[in-house]
């Protein structure tokens, strides 16, 4: 089976007008049509595209291969190089040693906290931020990080 046909079978299955998913990928609807119906493979940039409109993974649409996306969780976050090594600390430590540098954490968090929150009251600071989104703290008209 070709990619053409393949793709045609998949369209037709999901039952998505092909002039919707030509407009999805960005190309002329007489264009996908030549595509799907002369049997004529389309440029490797609308694999992608394609395979996002019609929900499926790139394997399925050239080799007819059922494979499954990887779901990514809501809650995913990309880590700083600093936190990963926090992480990788903390799971190397055992539990006494997670307890206590869970415990210093939380302290020193609490202290931040504090100061920050003395020294707003006390001089009345203000926070902005620059261009690039740093917290910046304005002190008498000038910034300091």
């Amino acid at each position: 089976m070709t990619i053409s046909v393949r793709l045609n079978a998949l369209i037709r299955e999901r039952g998505i007008p092909k002039k919707d998913v030509a407009a999805e990928i960005g190309v002329a609807p007489s264009t996908f049509q030549t595509w799907i119906g002369r049997g004529e493979d389309f440029p490797a940039q609308f694999v992608m595209p394609l395979c996002n409109v019609l929900h499926i993974s790139p394997e399925k649409l050239l080799l007819g291969i059922d494979k499954p996306l990887p779901e990514i969780p809501k809650d995913y976050v990309q880590l700083t190089n600093d936190e990963l090594f926090l992480v990788e600390t903390i799971r190397s430590l055992d539990r006494e040693g997670v307890v206590v540098v869970t415990n210093k954490a939380i302290e020193e968090a609490r202290r931040m906290r504090a100061g920050r929150e003395t020294a707003r009251s006390i001089i009345g600071l203000d926070k902005a931020r620059d261009r690039w989104g740093n917290c910046l703290l304005l002190i008498g008209g000038r910034a300091s990080e």
